[in-house]
């Protein structure tokens, strides 16, 4: 889930375990394009600025990312669902 919250885009994941449940926000590093950092309990736990995240955007409405690693290889890839 992607959302934005106190202007910040927040990603959230819930997994079948609390364990396997994470929240980051999203950092800005260029146009549709951000690394995260991931929060625990509502506090900085780690930040991984060798992820990025672009985001595909039409008509100002994202649909879809890439995923790349610091040698700009993509590493994952996602698409709005209607």
């Amino acid at each position: 889930t992607a959302m934005y919250h106190r202007r910040m885009l927040i990603i959230e994941s819930r997994g079948a375990t609390p364990d396997d449940s994470w929240q980051a926000a999203m950092v800005s590093v260029g146009l549709d394009s951000f690394y995260p950092i991931f929060l625990e309990d509502g506090e900085l736990y780690d930040a991984i600025p060798t992820l990025v995240a672009e985001f595909e955007v039409v008509d100002a409405r994202a649909t879809g990312l890439v995923i790349r690693n610091q040698k700009d290889a993509v590493i994952g890839r996602g698409r709005r669902i209607e």
